[in-house]
């Protein structure tokens, strides 16, 4: 969760043998053929009967991952299929069965992860309050927070304890099927970082990737400080070192 891993599928979605899906195991998503409908979608964007086949789905996705994972592909897609996995999929579907069978069946394991959790953090709360979740040309940005500081602190607080707990899950997965680390700082800043990925996932063909999505305004400094140094005192997470997993 505002890992870049938006950047990174859309991106490797502009690679000819990669179809880069969504969150196919988020209990709110569900993903048909390459087309990801959510349940908090507008009412005119929204399905008839999406919420009863959200709540079907997250069965499926419990009970039957496989067959869910094959109902998001698109038909006659791409060579390289992947999808997008957070610590609280894996435990809400109890998937380590499937990662474990999708490991032995050859597939590869890519953990993006941010060290700086309060950024992180900050990020969620901030994309929770204004709504927007990725930013592109467009696609506008939130320059603005609209949340008093007190508010603003317990909420990232939590944001922060919840980031953490995910990180433990998937960093504790990437070490076990050997996952390529890529750092979110090296990532957001070098795209010579495409180029590992492709080596790693061994495609055919190697093309110039570029980043798909903007980063945020940054938000005001003197808050940011402020709000930096009251987690900090109240003991919550602040970074994560993946390696010491």
């Amino acid at each position: 969760m505002r890992s870049g891993s938006n950047n990174l599928q859309d991106s490797l979605n502009h690679h000819p043998e990669i179809e880069c899906g969504g969150e196919v195991f988020n209990p709110r998503h569900l993903q048909i053929w390459g087309r990801v409908y959510r349940e908090d979608q507008k009412a005119g964007e929204a399905i008839v009967g999406l919420r009863a086949a959200v709540a079907v789905a997250r069965y499926g996705k419990r009970s039957f991952p496989e067959m869910m994972l094959r109902i998001a592909r698109r038909p006659l897609g791409r060579d390289m299929f992947g999808f997008r996995l957070f610590g609280d999929h894996v435990d809400v579907f109890r998937l380590n069965p499937l990662l474990s069978t999708l490991h032995d069946q050859g597939a590869k394991f890519i953990h993006l992860v941010r060290r700086d959790t309060f950024d992180q953090a900050l990020s969620l709360v901030r994309a929770q309050a204004t709504g927007v979740w990725k930013t592109t040309s467009k696609t506008p940005a939130a320059t603005d927070l609209p949340l008093d500081l007190p508010s603003l602190a317990a909420r990232v607080k939590w944001a922060a304890e919840l980031l953490h707990g995910h990180k433990v899950v998937t960093a504790s997965i990437a070490r076990r099927y050997g996952a390529l680390l890529l750092d979110y700082d090296e990532f957001t800043r070098d795209e010579r970082a495409y180029d590992r990925i492709q080596a790693f996932l061994a495609v055919r063909s190697r093309v110039a990737l570029r980043h798909s999505n903007m980063k945020t305004p940054p938000v005001d400094v003197g808050l940011y400080r402020r709000l930096r140094d009251e987690l900090e005192r109240s003991g919550a997470p602040m970074r994560f070192n993946p390696e010491a997993m």
